[in-house]
């Protein structure tokens, strides 16, 4: 039977130490508060120093530290709370008055002092009190208080969890990058950008999410779900999820159904990138999804021989397996293809690399920003944007609307750029002089008033092919 000196907690085998406290609540709760206490007159063991002999300890530090317990088998004194619920602390090793007893004087009162004021012994004091008020309600015991703490810190991880998914579902359904172009900071850096997604849980945590605000301020280093990795994880659970949905819809139902697929470079995990291997990992999925082959009605992919063509590509494969799996090639896709191959004109690839440095320049800058918006204003322009739109490379519906934008505000954009020259240091009034002069250049002008005028026409067709009610 163990007595309560915590000497002996020490002594004995710690796993075996703690599954017996974990099974007598009783001894728990008497070693915190009825802790063997030596008498007034007690005579302590005394140790040479400084050339005389002093006691290893003074009854008054039981009075000023009530967590303090003297052990008799140690000759030594301890911090009876962390001897008992003592975790390692960030950057706080465990040593003296828990793992061993102090029984040196040098400096004893700044030690004890220290140690009061550390993390790991402010939490143990929490937990002991928390223990030792458990303990006096009835039908209470170690396993129950272990589960109910095991209970909140779960629920408590759910609520954090749940706040980093919503943040997850609004950048996917918003189509927004999560890390950005230019993530290069942390969520305690200042003065950087710590990427789309972390500057929304950032943005969450101070509008009011209790849950989350905590966790940013306390959590562990080894665990901050939101390292890329996670963000990774908690979108492919995302797409698991809706692909799940779908496939039970369509199975319960018993709907035909139309498969599509395109390259994903960055993440594919395919090695045999031939016609076959395309096919064999189309069908391999299918079956793998518990659908019916024999319901596929359609396929769309992009125009590319491999899956296109019509003696040995992934269409014809699939449709020897299902002759009634039409090839559809994209309508939309084949206009942006008309598109593109009319934009590889030498003139017309310098006027969408200028339209894009340029639109990179101005908003590059808030005061450049603001200075566009109100040369726009001064101009008298009835078109209500006064900001112009960044240049997409992939998405050809945006890049209609950012040549579309730059047409309407193309008057202000030479005001401001003009005004630069006067009032920019050298660096931004030479960068606003090259600018203005290649934008006013008949070269440009040309382009700018031709590609708009084929943008407005085309831009209407595209976003009609695009819609989900579109039949083809």
């Amino acid at each position: 039977m163990l007595t309560t000196d915590n000497g002996y907690i020490i002594e004995l085998n710690e796993a075996f130490t703690m599954m017996q406290l974990k099974n007598d609540f009783s001894l728990l709760n008497r070693l915190l508060t009825k802790p063997w206490i030596p008498p007034s007159n007690y005579n302590y063991p005394k140790i040479e120093q400084s050339g005389k002999r002093r006691s290893v300890y003074q009854h008054s530090w039981l009075v000023r530290y009530s967590w303090l317990s003297y052990s008799k088998m140690h000759q030594g004194i301890y911090c009876r709370y962390c001897v008992l619920f003592s975790r390692k602390g960030e950057n706080q090793s465990l040593g003296q008055l828990i793992n061993k007893s102090l029984r040196s004087l040098k400096d004893a009162t700044e030690y004890l002092s220290n140690h009061n004021e550390c993390n790991y012994h402010k939490l143990s004091v929490s937990q002991a009190t928390e223990c030792v008020s458990r303990y006096a309600h009835t039908n209470s015991d170690v396993n129950i208080l272990l589960n109910n703490i095991n209970e909140q810190q779960q629920n408590e991880n759910r609520r954090i969890l749940a706040s980093i998914i919503k943040c997850t579902l609004f950048l996917s359904r918003q189509n927004i990058a999560f890390r950005g172009n230019d993530e290069n900071g942390f969520l305690d850096d200042n003065n950087t950008n710590p990427g789309n997604f972390k500057s929304l849980v950032l943005f969450a945590a101070d509008a009011g999410d209790q849950a989350l605000q905590k966790h940013l301020n306390h959590h562990q280093k080894n665990a901050t779900y939101l390292s890329w990795q996670t963000q990774n994880e908690l979108v492919k659970i995302c797409a698991m999820l809706i692909k799940n949905k779908l496939l039970n819809e369509v199975i319960s139902t018993e709907k035909f159904y139309a498969i599509i697929a395109d390259e994903t470079a960055d993440i594919s995990a395919l090695s045999d990138t031939t016609a076959a291997g395309i096919a064999k990992a189309i069908t391999t999925f299918i079956q793998a999804s518990g659908l019916k082959i024999e319901k596929i009605r359609s396929q769309g992919y992009d125009g590319a021989n491999v899956v296109a063509g019509r003696l040995g590509g992934v269409q014809k494969l699939i449709r020897d397996i299902v002759p009634r799996a039409n090839y559809v090639h994209c309508s939309n896709h084949s206009l942006d293809l008309v598109l593109a191959v009319a934009c590889k004109l030498q003139q017309i690839k310098f006027f969408f690399g200028l339209i894009k440095s340029t639109t990179s320049f101005i908003n590059g800058s808030p005061k450049r920003k603001s200075m566009l918006a109100k040369a726009i204003e001064s101009n008298n322009n009835e078109t209500k944007r006064r900001h112009l739109v960044k240049l997409c490379e992939t998405r050809w519906v945006d890049k209609y609307t950012s040549i579309i934008v730059f047409k309407q505000v193309f008057f202000g954009v030479i005001i401001g750029l003009d005004y630069l020259v006067e009032s920019g240091d050298s660096e931004i009034s030479g960068l606003a002089r090259s600018y203005g002069k290649a934008l006013t250049d008949i070269d440009f002008v040309i382009p700018l008033i031709v590609v708009n005028r084929v943008f407005c026409i085309t831009k209407p067709y595209a976003e009609q092919l695009q819609k989900p009610t579109c039949d083809l």
